[in-house]
């Protein structure tokens, strides 16, 4: 049991953020794969991910750029208030030149555009700061 509880403590608590349900059946399916990554929420839109954040406070937030309600740029300072200790890695179907400057200017951590595989967001989620 000691090692059961030692596995549980280093797991990623990752809160999905996208308004398009496959991207986010997708990737909560991976993580469910993976033995160190934990999928704690799942927001399908900017106030939706500010919330799940302050309640679940996840080590990981994935963020569309593009979503109803509130998008991810509006989002992510809110996010940052919310989880202060979450990276944020910013998903975007839009090209990584201004936008991504935008959005490590905002807070984000990283910034992935939407044509990167899996694999490459996985390696993401696990990298340090």
């Amino acid at each position: 049991m000691a090692g059961q509880a030692d596995t549980l403590s280093k797991s990623l608590r990752v809160l999905l953020c996208d308004d398009m349900h496959q991207v986010r059946l997708l990737l909560r399916t991976e993580m469910t794969l993976e033995s160190d990554l934990e999928v704690v929420g799942e927001a399908t839109n900017g106030a939706e991910a500010i919330e799940l954040a302050r309640e679940s406070q996840p080590d990981v937030v994935i963020l569309d750029l593009t979503m109803p309600v509130m998008d991810g740029l509006e989002a992510l300072p809110r996010i940052r208030e919310a989880a202060p200790a979450a990276r944020v890695i910013m998903l975007s179907a839009h090209g990584a030149s201004e936008m991504e400057a935008r959005a490590v200017a905002a807070g984000a951590s990283l910034y992935i555009e939407k044509t990167a595989t899996i694999r490459e967001i996985v390696q993401a989620v696990r990298a340090p700061r």
